[in-house]
């Protein structure tokens, strides 16, 4: 400790030299000041103020009047113990020692079969109807598309179709290919409509499809609309 007192203020004359006087605040100078009163105070453990100062806090939460601080205390305690000890008569959701969990991770599951809505939660905030710009509707439908594990076989069927260079295309080929399509030939979502009802092997959930969109056809099929709603989930629109 001794040693470290000697040694830093030799060690801030050298930082002056390399870096510029705005680099230095009291910040700096308090380190030559900290082995002394490591010395003196002892372990910082038994002289800080930081759970004192927390609990000043709490307290200050609790003066309603400040004329009568002191009563306004004693109240807010009686009241906290009062609620803790009645709680543990009531059901153990909605109450002081098991709070509502939150952003609504305890809500049921989806009916959907669908993994991409299967995510317990609810929207943050209230939904507002959004009308689609030219190309945002097939953007929308590629983004759903390249979150789904299961359409996975059919972007790579509409790749073998589609892409005709014994080269395999780079990422950025790839998707302008499914956006824009190629060589005159429809895009993704285009092609997936008329894919969907020439081959029978499409599971129940891509049978009710409607305009690109596959959904499940007991939660709700996605139009050519902009906005559309799920009857199980709260409404969503892109």
């Amino acid at each position: 400790m001794e040693k470290l007192e000697k040694d830093v203020p030799v060690l801030i004359c050298k930082m002056e030299k390399n870096f510029p006087p705005g680099f230095f605040n009291p910040m700096q100078h308090l380190l030559v000041h900290l082995a002394y009163e490591a010395k003196v105070g002892g372990p910082v453990q038994f002289r800080w103020m930081f759970h004192i100062e927390r609990a000043l806090k709490y307290l200050r939460a609790m003066v309603g009047n400040k004329v009568r601080v002191e009563g306004c205390i004693a109240e807010a305690f009686i009241l906290k113990e009062i609620s803790y000890f009645s709680s543990v008569y009531f059901a153990e959701k909605h109450n002081v020692n098991a709070p509502t969990m939150r952003y609504n991770v305890d809500e049921e599951p989806s009916a959907s079969d669908l993994p991409i809505f299967q995510s317990t939660g609810a929207s943050a905030s209230a939904s507002s109807p959004y009308y689609f710009k030219p190309g945002e509707r097939v953007s929308a439908y590629l983004y759903m598309y390249a979150n789904m594990k299961e359409m996975d076989p059919y972007f790579k069927e509409f790749q073998r179709q589609n892409w005709t260079s014994k080269k395999q295309p780079r990422s950025k080929q790839l998707d302008k290919m499914r956006r824009d399509g190629i060589d005159g030939k429809p895009n993704f979502p285009d092609w997936f409509k008329i894919y969907k009802l020439t081959v029978k092997s499409i599971k129940t959930w891509f049978i009710y499809q409607r305009g690109g969109c596959p959904l499940e056809g007991t939660v709700g099929t996605m139009s050519m609309d902009s906005a559309f709603a799920l009857p199980h989930l709260k409404p969503l629109v892109l």
